[in-house]
């Protein structure tokens, strides 16, 4: 029988787009495309859910309390995809259920679908108004 802790698991290459596409939201920052607060929402949003697929994964093996399959593709849709996908990949977690990875990569398709209408001018011109409205209802 083979020891299967000594062979090297591979990093699939959607675990590697999930890492250059945050880079390249930080390029379309530095170039002007994309505004702060963007780039900011997808780095909070992909901690946020790297954290709760960890918290999933544990406690489905404690046997405790788990974090609801609809939450985790909310998570991803509003821009933790790229956190989620790491963590797909670093706990070995929502992996083998073809349904939910599925659904996950709906979730991916919706969101980068409107990341790319946002870059467009009218969707650009919204992200602003809206942007503008929300700092002017914050004291």
């Amino acid at each position: 029988m083979t020891d299967t802790s000594t062979h090297r698991r591979t990093t699939p290459l959607t675990v590697y787009a999930s890492s250059v596409f945050m880079v390249a939201l930080a390029i379309a920052y530095v170039n002007g495309m994309v505004p702060r607060t963007l780039v900011s929402l997808y780095l909070v949003m992909s901690l946020l859910c790297y954290a709760a697929y960890a918290l999933d994964k544990e406690a489905a093996q404690k046997g405790r309390w788990r974090i609801a399959e609809n939450s985790l593709h909310l998570l991803a849709l509003f821009g933790g995809w790229p956190g989620a996908r790491l963590a797909q990949h670093r706990f070995r977690h929502k992996t083998q259920k073809a349904a939910f990875r599925r659904l996950f990569w709906v979730t991916v398709a919706l969101n980068l679908a409107g990341l790319a209408w946002l870059m467009t001018p009218a969707g650009s011109a919204a992200l602003r108004a809206f942007l503008t409205q929300l700092y002017q209802a914050v004291p």
